[in-house]
């Protein structure tokens, strides 16, 4: 098999996201580029350099929706255990099929690269009632996603293993089920017209923000295509990062350590 190079990662990446722009405005849903991907798009004007990877919001509604679609007749697949209870990841993927990922975490349960797909959820009237909310989640979340994830690989050095270990023991005692019905409650809780805040409570990614950075959408350029992202992307990104313009240390500038395939 083939091996794409850094470059190559990216373009691809980039065909997803502008395939997946593209198909929700055909759709009528409503997305927005976050984290990283906004990040990048506002210092870089598209990846940050030494990252690889994209991260996009759907309001809960059209994510239920998007999820539902037939992807059959398109160039990409999804892979959501929010559709089928069966997925191997708690992060909802978009993905290429004609690539595969190898890595680290992803070598039992191999997919092909993609872009990350998270809902967004009310989450009350208040910061102090959305921030009890995703504190209240977060056992449930991280059992569920011990529960379903992609199987680790043990590092040489087995002593880094054991929290991994610990961690897997520990969400099987507290059990999917109950994890699942918890995390089911918590998203029902608010709904949007008794909430002023909204963020995503269903995975590793969580965010917290005011509802009208995301009643009306701003753009930005991301890698010459332009997307749809939160109102005030600078008030966003110096909550998320602080003074988001100032570069990292070289030592914390890493990518995700995997290598990506065409298939034959």
């Amino acid at each position: 098999m083939e091996t794409l190079s850094s470059k190559q990662i990216k373009q691809t990446l980039l065909q997803i996201l502008v395939w997946f722009r593209d198909y929700c405005e055909s759709k009528g849903y409503r997305y927005y580029i976050t984290g990283g991907t906004l990040l990048g798009a506002v210092r870089h004007g598209g990846f940050i350099p030494w990252d690889d990877d994209i991260d996009v919001l759907m309001p809960a509604d059209d994510y239920a929706k998007f999820i539902h679609d037939d992807f059959a007749d398109t160039p990409y697949r999804l892979l959501s255990f929010d559709l089928d209870g069966q997925s191997t990841t708690a992060i909802t993927k978009l993905y290429d099929p004609n690539t595969l990922v190898q890595a680290e975490r992803h070598t039992k349960y191999p997919i092909g690269l993609h872009i990350d797909i998270f809902p967004l959820f009310p989450l009350g009237a208040t910061l102090k009632d959305a921030r009890a909310l995703q504190k209240k989640v977060r056992v449930p979340i991280t059992c569920k996603s011990w529960l379903i994830a992609e199987k680790f690989n043990p590092p040489k050095n087995k002593l880094l293993y054991l929290p991994k270990w610990f961690g897997s023991k520990a969400a099987k005692l507290y059990g999917l089920k109950r994890a699942l019905k918890k995390l089911e409650k918590a998203r029902a809780k608010y709904t949007l017209s008794q909430s002023n805040y909204v963020g995503h409570i269903n995975g590793v990614f969580r965010e917290c923000v005011e509802k009208w950075q995301y009643e009306s959408p701003s753009e930005v350029t991301f890698e010459g295509e332009v997307f749809k992202c939160c109102a005030d992307p600078h008030k966003f990104l110096t909550g998320f990062y602080g003074d988001y313009m100032t570069l990292p240390p070289e030592t914390q500038r890493v990518n995700h350590g995997f290598t990506v395939y065409v298939k034959d």
